[in-house]
């Protein structure tokens, strides 16, 4: 019996399959609660969210992007999917991918399956990393896009500690589908390691077979079609670009991009470390001399992403154009997540060896895993809980209280109009009422890759929420919290509310039910 154990814990496809059930309950467990962005835009490219301004600058955000995950979800409502189950299918699949990206890293340096699976499910339960930087590390969240690069780029790395460049890099052409920006980077990264530190001719032997050429053939197909229909309803975008409000909103209000952002030099420690840990075991012959071409990639992704991460924060002015548009600071965050897993699977890797005990850690880590796997079975009550509340809600996703509110939001004709929302009821409305938006006052990020979009967002600021543009009230937040324009909308007479609708377009508000504003509540929620 013990030797069969032992055989199923040395087997690889047990812990893709563990990781697997273990992203897909970690998905169960959050998805209801989270909105995703790619599912809204999905919503909205099939007009089930019917915006008769084709001209609205929220509408045209969606309709001027190409993510090819946005054709996908659209696709996928059009063959009668629900959005429950795409909510969940989408964070499943980049907690998935993440799952098995950390996997890949942390056995590949400590030979430990039990380990790397317990570092795998820990890492992104608690969210361990480096630290964020102007941008945050996303595993869990409603920010598809953002979540979906982090995902990708630890997943490649992780392909690659495997010693699997080509997938590494037949995957990395596939981000491009969902994250063309991490996608370049990755690939450029890649490429050029390859050009560095491998054989050249070998590699374009082994990369260009039959197989794999068949896999680009079918991968730029489908990112084609979905450019060419990207091109088919791309809108011609009305508003004219105003140099300074544009430079006005990223030094005042953009989030990702601001100069108030000191150097995180937190962040810069933890890396330094990582790579000295890496440095050190690569001259270690004991251990991990095989994943050289591994550690020399992320100290050339390290190098680089630095490199631009402190030219921005020392001279921001160099950086214009699309240049400040795909954020130089991200790239130095894409080791965030995988570099806190290579210093604790080296760490571990060390102690282990130092101590001549060595079962103590694997019954340690034998212990973590019986328990990750024994959890839902010992807490079943709230397991079957969670299922309940699942099948209760699968129709639209959302907590039993609030289904009446949307359900009679969703009913109401507003006709050729949209609806002002609170930041917290901005995705509900959408994605629960499917009710066109005038915009999404919690971010503004369509103004960062849009500066056209500046005049629009100027106006709207000014006149709805009676804000300076020129002097928001948080720096650099990226958005508005609904406190602070709670007073604003309270003390504003009905003749002010009419004039501000008749402008606008404006056919109702969906705000806390705590707010006196000076006009009638037609349906309350909870």
């Amino acid at each position: 019996m013990y030797k069969n154990l032992n055989n199923f814990l040395i087997n690889e496809k047990v812990f893709y399959f563990l990781l697997l059930c273990f992203a897909s309950i970690t998905a169960l467990f959050y998805y209801y609660a989270i909105d995703q962005r790619a599912v809204t835009s999905g919503l909205i490219l099939t007009d089930q969210i019917n915006y008769t301004d084709k001209l609205n600058f929220y509408y045209l955000t969606f309709q001027n992007s190409w993510i090819a995950t946005f054709h996908l979800v659209e696709l996928l409502i059009n063959a009668g999917f629900s959005l429950n189950f795409l909510n969940f299918f989408i964070l499943f699949i980049f907690l998935y991918m993440n799952a098995i990206g950390i996997f890949l890293i942390s056995k590949s340096l400590t030979k430990d399956n039990i380990f790397a699976f317990c570092i795998s499910c820990i890492v992104i339960f608690a969210n361990i990393n480096l630290g964020s930087l102007d941008y945050p590390v996303l595993l869990i969240s409603e920010h598809t896009n953002g979540m979906s690069g982090q995902a990708a780029a630890t997943l490649v790395f992780g392909l690659v500690a495997h010693k699997k460049v080509n997938a590494a890099i037949l995957f990395s052409i596939i981000t491009i589908a969902f994250h063309i920006v991490i996608a370049a980077w990755l690939i450029s990264i890649l490429f050029l390691s390859i050009y560095i530190f491998d054989d050249k001719k070998k590699f374009l032997l082994n990369f260009f077979n039959k197989k794999n050429i068949i896999y680009l053939i079918l991968i730029f197909l489908v990112l084609l079609l979905s450019f060419i229909k990207f091109q088919n309803n791309r809108i011609a975008i009305p508003f004219e670009y105003n140099h300074l409000l544009y430079t006005t909103f990223i030094e005042m209000w953009d989030h990702h991009r601001s100069y108030a952002f000191g150097i995180n030099y937190k962040y810069i420690f933890l890396t330094i470390l990582m790579m000295l840990m890496g440095f050190y075991s690569m001259k270690d012959k004991r251990n991990i001399k095989n994943n050289d071409l591994f550690f020399k990639i992320v100290f050339l992704q390290v190098l680089l992403s630095f490199i631009l991460y402190f030219l921005y924060k020392v001279a921001p002015n160099l950086f214009q154009g699309i240049f400040l548009k795909v954020i130089p600071t991200r790239f130095f965050l894409i080791h965030s997540v995988f570099g806190a897993v290579i210093i604790i699977s080296i760490l571990y890797l060390y102690l282990k060896n130092l101590i001549k005990v060595k079962y103590i850690f694997r019954l340690v880590f034998k212990f973590i895993f019986l328990i990750i796997l024994m959890h839902p079975i010992i807490y079943y009550d709230k397991y079957f809980s969670k299922f309940e509340n699942v099948y209760a809600n699968r129709i639209l996703g959302i907590k039993k209280d609030d289904y009446s509110f949307w359900n009679k939001v969703k009913k109401i004709d507003i006709k050729e109009g949209v609806l002002l929302t609170s930041a917290h009821s901005c995705q509900n409305t959408l994605q629960n009422a499917k009710k066109p938006i005038l915009f999404c006052v919690e971010a503004f990020d369509n103004v960062s890759y849009t500066p056209a979009y500046a005049e629009s967002l100027k106006n709207i600021l000014e006149k709805i929420y009676e804000i300076d543009f020129f002097n928001p009230p948080e720096r650099n937040r990226g958005g508005l919290n609904d406190i602070t324009y709670k007073k604003t909308f309270e003390k504003r007479s009905v003749i002010d509310w009419v004039k501000i609708s008749n402008e606008f377009n404006i056919k109702g508000l969906i705000l806390p039910i705590e707010w006196n504003l000076q006009l009638d509540k037609s349906i309350i929620g909870k």
